[in-house]
């Protein structure tokens, strides 16, 4: 089954990934489109009214599968989208990820009106199922890892149309290469990059909470503070963006590269002693600019041991002395021919 966004004027509605039997999107992708990320962890009120949009006039021969991934409250204003929207459709609607539905809103879906109370209920999966005609048994089988395929089968996508062939050697290594990759292409796509973010903070989250809260960090004042660290032209609107998805604070270096001035103090100046840094990146072949920028977050008094990138030749294992990395998607597994070779270098005989 080939997966696409749906093809419409207005943005919002290139936002929903339309999978086959049925139509999915993540609040948090109405939010950041409603709110610029502002309050993007609370159910605003015009997400609600764009999320009913979408309910109401996209596609609606399909379930509509809503994911509450990442958002940490959810407010009253989501009272009314269960009492009057959906009591006045037959479309169904499936939540995923409604660890966010606080008891406070299902009491008070629960005090409406029994006309206007739709029929609900939560499984071990944290699904919410929310119909009030058909039963949609086909849809929420597996819809947890069916999701989850989609949304990886969306990123490989949009890293594969990122790529070109060539014939040369990389700037950044000593490598020539048949295939490049350049990020500007999901950059310049607003929906396509919203939903890359989405999966780039998944990830710090995860990697957030393994390394760090799990060891009582998070509720340490003391604490060292976690922030996130670009080098690139490239990689900086994704940490930027994605700072504001997990609520971290962000320091970006330009061109920290092979090719950059080594006295070049100025850059460092908003470093502080003590930060826990987290590089964040796009495409990672030789691992030169996270070596550079571990190397002076050391000499500044800072610790840079985790890696965060769109996609990798190397497998992790490769830079476990220097940092722990975390690939989105592995470059052969999206161009199974892609080829790196060593650049003879031409001796210097005088």
């Amino acid at each position: 089954m080939k997966y696409r966004l749906i093809e419409t004027n207005d943005m919002i509605q290139h936002l929903p990934i339309h999978k086959g039997d049925y139509v999915y999107i993540r609040f948090k992708a109405l939010l950041w489109h409603s709110n610029c990320l502002v309050q993007h962890s609370t159910v605003l009120q015009k997400s609600v009214e764009l999320l009913e949009k979408i309910y109401l006039e996209y596609e609606t021969n399909f379930p509509l599968v809503v994911s509450f991934k990442g958002i940490v409250d959810s407010e009253r204003s989501f009272e009314n989208f269960f009492g009057e929207v959906v009591n006045k459709s037959k479309r169904p609607i499936i939540f995923i990820h409604v660890e966010s539905f606080s008891d406070q809103l299902i009491d008070a879906i629960l005090r409406l009106d029994v006309a206007k109370r739709p029929r609900f209920e939560t499984d071990s999966e944290n699904i919410l199922k929310v119909y009030c005609t058909t039963d949609q048994t086909s849809v929420i089988k597996g819809l947890i890892k069916k999701v989850a395929k989609a949304e990886n089968d969306f990123l490989v996508a949009a890293i594969k149309s990122c790529s070109k062939k060539v014939n040369h050697r990389l700037n950044s290594t000593i490598l020539s290469t048949n295939v490049e990759f350049d990020a500007a292409k999901i950059i310049s796509e607003p929906q396509v990059f919203i939903w890359v973010c989405l999966f780039i903070a998944d990830r710090l989250n995860d990697l957030i909470k393994e390394n760090f809260e799990v060891a009582g960090d998070n509720f340490n004042p003391n604490a060292p503070p976690i922030k996130l660290l670009s080098v690139s032209l490239r990689g900086s609107p994704f940490a930027s963006a994605v700072s504001y998805l997990i609520n971290k604070g962000y320091d970006t270096i330009d061109h920290l590269g092979p090719k950059h001035k080594l006295f070049d103090v100025e850059l460092f100046e908003n470093f502080k002693k003590g930060v826990q840094y987290i590089y964040v990146g796009d495409f990672m072949v030789g691992g030169t600019e996270v070596k550079i920028a571990k190397a002076y977050s050391e000499l500044l008094g800072c610790e840079l041991n985790h890696a965060v990138v769109l996609s990798s030749l190397l497998e992790p294992d490769v830079f476990k002395d220097i940092v722990n990395l975390c690939p989105l998607t592995m470059i052969r597994e999206i161009i199974p021919d892609a080829e790196y070779k060593l650049v003879e270098v031409e001796k210097n005989h005088d």
